[in-house]
C-alpha cells in the first residue's frame, strides 16, 4: 500500500513531500563525496523554492543553489531539470537575463504555463524602460514649462467652446507639459475666469497620491488662477438640488457605512436588482456612478478602502445614498473643500485590526497579513500577485516609486510594537513630504514594514537606512509593491 509519509532518509522524498527545511538539513548531513546526483538535484530545489524574503541570508542560500549546479554541470543526467532549476534559481536572484538563458536550454521539453509565466515576467522586467528622472524632478520641469504659458492656456480654454482650432491647440499644450511628469495622464478642463484642471486617477488610490502630489506643487501663480482638482469634486448644494430633480442620480439605494478605523471606512451598497455574476460588472458601474455624482471621487478615495454590492439589505442601520454626504460631512470625513486632506487621510499613521492570511503560499505572504497597513489595497495587490496589473501602468514611466523597506523584528527587540511605533514617528518626522509620502507600516512575525511612496527614491532610501540603522538592525532591504522588481539590500 502507498504511504503518504516521506522517507526521512531521502532528500527527494522530502522534497516532493514540500518539507523543504527537512530536505535542506537532511542534504547538509550528507557529505559532499557521498551525494548521489538525486541528492544534489533534490537539495537544490529544497534551496531554491523555500521561498522567503531575499534577505542576506536567502541570498546565500541561493548561491549555495548555484554552486551545487554548477559545479557538477555536464555530470547531470537529468539535464532538463538541472536547466530548470537553474533558471529558477538565477530567477529568484532577479537575474532574469541568465533566467531565460537557462530555462531555453532545457531540451526536448515543452514549457508548464507556470514557466512560461516566469519568462514573460523576466521579459517583462528586462524591457521595461528606465526612468532616469526621479518623479520630483519631473514635477518641476513640468511646472516650470506650464508656468510661463498658463495666462495663454486660460485664454485658450475660454475660446476653445466656439474655436476647434484652439481647443486643439489648448489640449495639445497642456498635455505636453503635464505629461512630462506622469505620462498619458488622463485630463479634464472647463473653462471660466479661472479655469477648472482635473486630474482623473480612475478610482485607484496610488493614482490619486501621485496626482495630488504633482498639484500641491504647482507655483503660486498656477494655485491662485486655477482650480486644480483630482477626480470629481464634491457637488455643492445647488448641484446636489439639481441631481434630486433628474432623479436619475440621487435613487432609493440603502447604504451602510462600517467603520474600519477611525477615519477609514468600508461601503455596503443594497442594490435590489443585482443580478447573476455576468451582470455584476455593469451593476459596479452605475453604483459607482451614482456614488461620484454624491460624493465627487476625492472624498471617496480619501474616505472609503472598499464598497461591496449587496442583493439582500445590509444587517444593521442604513441611511439613503442622497444622504451620504451629509452624513461623511457632519462625521468631519466628506468636507467639500478639503481635497488634499481627504486624500491624504487615509495615510495617517495608524493601525488596522489584523486580517486572517488568504492566499497565503509562502512563510512571508502570512507574516505581512498580520497586520496590513493603513492602505491595505497597496499590501493586498501585492500579496495576491496582481501588483503588476495594479501598479505598473500608473508608476513605470513616472519616476515615483511605492513600496516598502523590510527588516529582522524577531530576535531583535523585547518589544516589537513599540519599535515600530518609534520607527515609524521617527520616519515620518524626518521624511521630507517632497522627497517621499510615508503611507504606514506593518508588524510581521519575523519582520517589520515600512511603507512610502518615493518621489525622489534614492534620497528616500537614504532616509530610511540612516533610521534603521540608528536602531541597530542587521539588516534591511528594498522592495516595491511592483511584484517582479529586484529586492535592493540597504546594508
Amino acid at each position: 500500500m502507498f504511504s503518504h509519509t516521506p522517507d526521512p532518509g531521502s532528500v527527494a522524498d522530502l522534497a516532493d513531500h514540500q518539507d523543504l527545511d527537512a530536505a535542506i538539513a537532511k542534504f547538509h548531513s550528507i557529505p559532499e563525496g557521498e551525494r548521489t546526483e538525486d541528492d544534489v538535484l533534490a537539495g537544490a530545489h529544497a534551496l531554491i523554492f523555500r521561498m522567503d524574503w531575499l534577505t542576506p541570508a536567502r541570498r546565500e542560500e541561493l548561491h549555495e543553489a548555484l554552486s551545487l549546479l554548477l559545479s557538477m554541470d555536464k555530470r547531470y543526467t537529468r539535464v532538463p531539470e538541472f536547466c530548470y532549476l537553474l533558471g529558477a534559481a538565477y530567477y529568484q536572484l532577479e537575474d532574469y537575463q541568465e533566467a531565460i538563458a537557462w530555462y531555453k536550454k532545457a531540451p526536448d521539453t515543452g514549457l508548464t504555463p507556470s514557466k512560461q509565466e516566469i519568462l514573460s515576467i523576466c521579459r517583462k522586467a528586462l524591457n521595461r524602460p528606465a526612468e532616469k528622472d526621479s518623479f520630483r524632478s519631473r514635477v518641476q520641469r513640468s511646472w516650470a514649462s506650464f508656468g510661463p504659458i498658463e495666462g495663454e492656456l486660460r485664454q485658450m480654454m475660454n475660446e476653445a467652446d466656439s474655436n476647434r482650432k484652439a481647443e486643439k491647440k489648448m489640449i495639445s499644450l497642456v498635455s505636453k507639459q503635464v505629461n512630462i511628469a506622469i505620462p498619458d495622464l488622463r485630463w479634464f478642463w472647463t473653462a471660466g475666469d479661472r479655469p477648472l484642471l482635473q486630474l482623473d486617477p480612475e478610482h485607484r488610490k496610488i493614482a490619486a497620491l501621485l496626482q495630488q502630489h504633482y498639484l500641491n506643487c504647482a507655483p503660486q501663480a498656477v494655485q491662485d488662477n486655477w482650480y486644480l482638482s483630482v477626480g470629481e469634486r464634491a457637488p455643492t448644494d445647488e448641484d446636489l438640488e439639481e441631481l434630486r430633480q433628474d432623479g436619475g442620480y440621487l435613487s432609493d439605494l440603502d447604504v451602510q457605512i462600517r467603520h474600519v478605523d477611525a477615519d477609514l471606512l468600508e461601503l455596503d451598497v443594497f442594490y435590489p436588482s443585482l443580478k447573476p455574476k455576468e451582470e455584476t460588472g455593469k451593476a459596479w458601474e452605475r453604483v459607482m456612478e451614482k456614488l461620484l455624482f454624491n460624493l465627487g471621487e476625492t472624498v471617496y478615495l480619501g474616505v472609503f478602502l472598499h464598497m461591496k454590492l449587496c442583493s439582500t439589505p445590509p444587517k444593521g442601520p442604513t441611511i439613503k445614498l442622497g444622504q451620504l454626504l451629509p452624513t461623511l460631512e457632519a462625521m468631519g470625513l466628506g468636507d467639500r473643500e478639503d481635497r488634499s486632506t481627504t486624500l491624504y487621510r487615509r495615510h495617517q499613521m495608524k493601525r488596522l485590526p489584523s486580517i486572517p492570511a488568504r492566499n497565503a503560499d509562502h512563510p512571508w505572504r502570512q507574516d505581512v497579513f498580520r497586520a496590513l497597513t493603513i492602505d491595505p489595497l497597496l499590501d493586498l495587490f501585492y500579496v495576491q500577485g496582481d501588483s503588476a496589473s495594479y501598479v505598473e501602468p500608473f508608476l513605470i514611466g513616472t519616476g515615483a516609486v511605492a513600496g516598502f523597506a523590510v527588516f529582522p523584528l524577531k530576535g531583535q527587540t523585547d518589544n516589537p510594537p513599540v519599535l515600530m511605533q518609534d520607527l515609524l514617528k521617527e520616519l515620518d518626522d524626518n521624511m521630507d513630504p517632497e522627497i517621499a509620502l510615508v503611507l504606514g507600516n506593518a508588524e510581521g512575525l519575523q519582520f517589520g514594514y515600512l511603507d512610502l511612496v518615493a518621489w525622489d527614491l534614492q534620497p528616500a532610501l537614504d532616509t530610511v537606512k540612516e533610521l534603521l540603522r540608528r536602531h541597530d538592525l542587521p539588516w534591511a532591504c528594498w522592495h516595491t509593491f511592483y511584484t517582479p522588481d529586484r529586492t535592493e539590500q540597504l546594508f
